[in-house]
């Protein structure tokens, strides 16, 4: 009887199990090859995010396209300074400053003391002072106790209207109270009484034209005025913002007579030229981001798996609506404004590669001759017309990092793959524990059928003695 033999050690079972062990363990390779590409979604996720944020940092800019794109005023004035902002247009102007703007003043007669008081015996008075651009006099109660000049400078100061008080010490037996508009013009000129005082009355009141005046007129109450391009302007106050539109003149001193200096206001179009560009090449530099994202390569028609080029993203839905709706709003008009679109002012769309592409030459006549069009287009009201005021909203709604129902577009994709790789994962400790416990049969399985053999091996070594005893015997 031919003996039972296997080979290797005992049975010959050892490379059986490890050939199932490898089997077993190849069953991982599947969630985690899944692990591996939601992985790299998610990375791929933060890469287009940070594209995305570079695009609203620029765009930014563009929202305060009124702060950046203005106009600039060249060389020197001695009468005055001026400055100007995204609405002033290039020019020059005659300006001639004939009046400065001055607040209204007044002093008390000498009082030979600051503390004593100057009122009647009345207990209560009312200080009134009327000014032609307020609404309402200023009315200051005083007591007996206050109506000394410090009392009566204390209770104006506090007050705390268009007039503010103080005291002039001449010498130590001199002292008087000085009251002055906090405004400019003839508007400041004040008007001055004490009703329940009469003796107080007769020390401060003042009216223009009066002849039995208390106070005297320091400074009158005068108005500025200029002479612009041979127009007449007149204001309350030295600043002037409202001649010529988008530039502020402040007034320090009068022109010499007949001698009118020169505002020149030039077009400083640079910095909205590089805020434009920089918006530009972030927009470029997405599109870049998600063409690599998305790249898509023809399987080779003898394979059956796709091109290890493809990129992470292709077909994704939500890389695919954030492109779509940039495209869309920049191809898109703003409706009732003098410049309406990008290609208006030399930004346009090659319709190859779907990237911007800037005319230097005609955005820059764009900003000097249609400075505040421009600025209208990109900021519009500021919160939902105006292009750079919708780019804006638009990129808060995908870049936002908020809880709840008011989650971004890039971080509910984020969550989705997050959520799909903690089933993965669970997956992957299961498929594990399901593989550890196959290995583990299978061992105690072998050991049991190894002994078996052994046995079987011993039974046939001892059958083949005794039959070769038997042969040998007959």
């Amino acid at each position: 009887m031919a003996s039972i033999s296997f080979t290797g050690s005992t049975s010959g079972f050892t490379d059986i199990l490890t050939q199932l062990t490898t089997f077993e363990q190849s069953r991982i390779t599947p969630v985690t090859n899944q692990q591996k590409v939601y992985n790299n979604r998610d990375t791929a996720f933060d890469t287009l995010k940070t594209a995305l944020a570079k695009l609203d940092s620029a765009n930014e800019a563009l929202t305060k396209a009124d702060k950046i794109n203005k106009t600039a005023i060249s060389g020197e004035n001695k009468a005055f300074t001026a400055t100007s902002s995204s609405s002033a247009v290039a020019g020059t102007y005659s300006v001639e400053v004939q009046n400065l703007a001055t607040a209204h003043s007044l002093i008390s007669s000498k009082e030979t003391s600051n503390k004593t008081a100057l009122g009647d015996n009345a207990e209560t008075r009312t200080l009134i002072i009327k000014q032609d651009g307020q609404d309402k006099p200023l009315e200051i109660k005083l007591t007996k106790e206050q109506t000394s000049l410090e009392g009566i400078r204390d209770a104006i100061n506090k007050a705390n209207g268009d007039v503010g008080a103080s005291i002039i010490k001449a010498d130590d037996n001199s002292f008087y109270l000085t009251i002055t508009s906090k405004s400019t013009g003839s508007n400041s000129q004040m008007t001055i009484s004490v009703s329940g005082d009469e003796t107080l009355n007769q020390k401060l009141s003042y009216s223009a034209g009066s002849s039995t005046n208390s106070m005297k007129q320091q400074t009158a109450a005068e108005n500025a005025i200029i002479k612009l391009n041979s127009i007449e302007v007149v204001r309350q106050s030295n600043t002037i913002n409202d001649a010529i539109e988008g530039v502020t003149l402040n007034l320090k001193s009068e022109s010499a007579v007949d001698t009118p200096e020169t505002l020149t206001l030039t077009s400083d179009t640079a910095p909205m030229k590089k805020a434009v560009q920089e918006w530009v090449d972030a927009y470029n530099a997405l599109q870049t981001t998600i063409g690599n994202l998305t790249k898509f390569t023809a399987t080779d028609p003898n394979s059956d798996t796709p091109d290890p080029s493809n990129g992470v993203l292709l077909g994704n839905g939500t890389v695919r609506g954030i492109q779509t709706n940039l495209k869309m709003q920049i191809s898109s008009a703003q409706s009732g404004m003098s410049i309406s679109t990008l290609n208006e002012m030399g930004i346009k769309q090659n319709p190859v590669s779907g990237k911007l592409e800037v005319d230097s030459d005609k955005l820059q006549k764009s900003l000097q001759e249609k400075n505040g069009p421009v600025t209208e287009f990109f900021v519009g009201d500021g919160k939902t017309t105006g292009f750079a005021t919708q780019i804006n909203t638009y990129l808060d709604s995908v870049l936002k990092e908020t809880s709840g129902d008011d989650k971004g577009t890039i971080q509910i994709a984020k969550e989705g793959i997050a959520a799909t790789l903690k089933t993965l994962k669970k997956t992957e400790e299961r498929t594990k524990q399901s593989i550890e416990d196959n290995i583990t049969r299978y061992k105690t399985q072998f050991t049991q059928l190894d002994k078996l053999v052994s046995q079987m091996n011993s039974t046939s070594s001892y059958l083949t003695t005794q039959l070769a005893a038997l042969n040998k015997s007959s």
